[in-house]
């Protein structure tokens, strides 16, 4: 993500944390040595509740006036499913408890969230319908959007992943380059899909589909 801060947040869950800590790790590990691109860097850890987890975050990123932000989320999907619509309060957590407290008064520009995250929903049809709240990615827009942010969000079709040696970003359907080979499923390629809020409907829109990671 070429922003001038970027920010990191991997969420521990129940479902184990080996590929979210290893996936995360590999985001940061990329983009904190590309200074000419991300100005600074910091990956922090949450519960899916919304705490934040102390003692085994890296780097450090500030927010100052007119900065331009990105933000992943790392996760399994199944942790930020019941995160987001169990009544954990994961949106507003990392709003007030992250951004609020680095930003403090300034004005800054969330420019895109991206959920490293498996099938944060099937397919573009499945968002775009009346049921749409139901699909991960529209529900996560509609919490930022409750609490005032409105970025671009990002998610992918099918099962994804990092490379946990930072080299390559977001992985999928490769064989023998991710972090568990053996638990890829044999399908066609992923796709990621991004949308937007649409204020005049209070619905989010696509803005950009059929685009791989290839």
């Amino acid at each position: 993500m070429r922003t001038p801060k970027l920010l990191i947040i991997a969420i521990r869950g129940v479902h184990g944390t080996a590929e979210v800590d290893l996936g995360a790790n590999g985001i940061y590990t990329k983009y904190s040595n590309r200074k000419d691109i991300n100005k600074e860097v910091q990956l922090i850890y949450m519960s899916r509740s919304g705490s934040i987890v102390s003692g085994i975050g890296v780097g450090d990123m500030t927010i100052e006036e007119g900065d331009r932000l990105g933000i992943y989320i790392v996760a399994h999907s199944g942790d930020l499913n019941t995160a987001i619509f169990d009544g954990h309060d994961l949106v507003s957590s990392f709003k007030t408890k992250i951004l609020d407290q680095k930003s403090g008064d300034v004005q800054y520009n969330l420019d895109k969230i991206c959920l490293v995250v498996c099938t944060s929903a099937s397919n573009a049809k499945e968002i775009l319908s009346d049921s749409a709240e139901g699909v991960m990615i529209a529900r996560f827009a509609k919490l930022l959007v409750n609490v005032g942010l409105t970025p671009r969000l990002a998610g992918w079709t099918k099962f994804v992943t990092v490379d946990e040696s930072g080299k390559k970003k977001i992985l999928h359907n490769t064989n023998f380059s991710q972090i568990y080979a053996s638990e890829w499923p044999k399908t066609n390629a992923t796709q990621k899909m991004v949308y937007v809020w649409d204020g005049d409907k209070g619905y989010v829109k696509k803005e950009l589909a059929d685009w791989t990671d290839k």
